[in-house]
């Protein structure tokens, strides 16, 4: 039986404060130590079983001497701040670590590598397509399957009734009747917006008939719910939104946060809402918008003394960072409602179908991670929030960048590296606008070179050079003459020819005018 030591934790001497094993020395049990910087993986101290939290990565290790290396816990905590969907990478977070961040109400993931949203805002997307022509097959104008519960059909204005009036074939919405030409047909798609991500939508369908008094407002079953994924009917006819109706949102100001008492060495506080809160006695809920110090501005609720109010306990002080915070709770726990331009009386029935996602990012239909499809260098520079990075395009040797603002231009020199050469046995010739080099191979006669042509008054071909050579020898008896045209000019000639047998010339141009830069003649 191993000896117990009532205190330390001190290998170099023996002094631990649990069972020690008599043969071997080492503990039988272990405690949590909490250490700014992790061990190494060599120090002297490390046994199996040791275990060390280290506040500043939010993180529990063991110590496994098997494989000599230190593992992360599963259940990493939730680091909380307001980072504006950039979360930080120093320290190093572990992998599987999440971050919460109060300014976006995004969650996120450390992969190993980049923080990816996994957590936030609705994705839904609708498409319309309108047909007067008639008939009994019509495209849904997005490509892929999809079924009746996401469709909505209307002829002339009137909601039609899905499986017994229309059904959904892949792509195409087949009606069980003929459509006369004339009528108007719209159809309209619920789907996800393209994300790399998976996203799930959920739909649902509010029938109610009314009572007698007329009525207004009517709740949704979700909160977040976007507007423009609501489809509203009322005894099947389409209504509009902003016209017929809007899509009330949860408020979740706080109009102020009083200290009403204590609780022993704490402090009670209650705060008070616009509206109605929905909290009930042991929620959690996160308060946010300029007070300090704060417990990651999350606070457990202790008393529902209102539908507006509700009270929390803290060990400090809340203190103010602005004369005048704008105080928020989250997240809402009141539904979104449908509220009518005009009351609905008994007798009206309405369907809201709508969507409610879970999909990763801070914005609508965002795009969370670009992958490439190839096998070439990849453009994907990870994510940042909402932000997705890409690599940049840089101008190199030989290769210029144009960006026209809807495309970039990608400009390369041709022949980088080595010359464009034409040989020529012909006695005119005129070079095209990437001739580096012209050799003459045939001098029985006289040879025009033309070059009026080839500059066109612009400095867009400024720093191009041109070398013409007698590769047949025999310039000395028929010259090669140079033309550069009426106003083009060779250091102020119009014209200049080589003269010595294989000689030649080297030309520069500024975009309007030749200098020669070297010759052998």
């Amino acid at each position: 039986m191993g000896s117990f030591i009532p205190q330390g934790l001190n290998t170099s001497t023996g002094q631990y404060g649990v069972n020690i094993d008599p043969v071997t020395g080492l503990p039988l049990a272990a405690v949590v130590e909490v250490l700014n910087v992790l061990p190494s993986t060599t120090d002297a101290a490390n046994f199996s079983g040791r275990t060390i939290y280290v506040p500043s990565a939010s993180a529990l290790y063991v110590f496994n001497k098997n494989i000599n290396n230190w593992l992360v816990l599963n259940g990493t905590s939730v680091i909380i701040g307001a980072v504006n969907g950039s979360p930080p990478t120093t320290p190093t977070p572990s992998a599987g670590q999440l971050y919460f961040d109060t300014d976006t109400q995004v969650v996120f993931l450390w992969n190993g590598v980049i923080w990816l949203a996994i957590g936030g805002a609705l994705a839904a997307a609708i498409k319309t397509q309108v047909y007067t022509s008639g008939g009994t097959v019509f495209a849904l104008g997005q490509t892929q399957p999809i079924s009746n519960d996401y469709v909505e059909l209307f002829l002339d204005g009137i909601r039609q009734t899905p499986s017994s009036d229309y059904n959904i074939t892949g792509n195409t919405l087949i009606t069980t009747s003929t459509v006369p030409v004339g009528v108007t047909v719209l159809i309209r798609v619920m789907q996800t917006a393209p994300l790399v991500q998976n996203s799930q939508v959920y739909s649902t369908s509010v029938v109610v008939n009314y009572p007698t008094t007329p009525n207004t407002t009517f709740p949704l079953s979700a909160v977040g719910v976007d507007p423009a994924s609501v489809l509203v009917f009322v005894n099947g006819s389409l209504k509009t939104l902003s016209t017929d109706y809007s899509i009330v949102s949860q408020n979740t100001s706080i109009i102020s946060i009083l200290q009403i008492g204590t609780s022993g060495t704490s402090i009670i506080f209650r705060a008070t809402t616009s509206v109605p809160h929905g909290l009930i006695n042991g929620n959690q809920t996160m308060i946010v918008g300029g007070i300090t110090p704060f417990n990651n501005n999350v606070v457990t609720i202790t008393n529902v003394s209102s539908s507006v109010t509700f009270d929390f306990i803290l060990s400090t002080m809340v203190t103010s960072a602005t004369p005048s915070p704008a105080l928020y709770f989250y997240p809402p726990t009141q539904s979104d409602a449908i509220v009518f331009t005009s009351a609905l009386s008994n007798g009206n029935k309405f369907i809201a179908k709508y969507f409610k996602s879970v999909v990763p990012g801070g914005n609508v239909g965002e795009i969370n991670i670009l992958q490439s499809t190839g096998s070439g260098i990849s453009l994907n520079a990870g994510k940042t929030g909402a932000s997705l990075l890409v690599k940049s395009l840089v101008q190199g040797t030989n290769v210029s960048l144009i960006d026209s603002g809807t495309s970039i231009q990608i400009n390369a020199e041709l022949n980088s590296g080595y010359l464009n050469r034409v040989g020529i046995n012909v006695n005119y010739y005129t070079p095209s606008s990437n001739t580096d080099y012209v050799g003459v191979a045939n001098t029985t006669s006289q040879v025009i070179i033309d070059l009026s042509s080839i500059i066109t008054g612009s400095p867009v071909s400024s720093g191009r050079t041109l070398t013409i050579k007698d590769e047949s020898g025999g310039a000395g008896t028929n010259n090669i003459v140079i033309n550069f045209g009426a106003n083009v000019h060779l250091d102020g000639l119009s014209s200049y020819s080589i003269t010595q047998n294989y000689g030649y010339v080297k030309l520069i141009t500024d975009g309007y005018n030749w200098f020669k830069i070297g010759d052998g003649n």
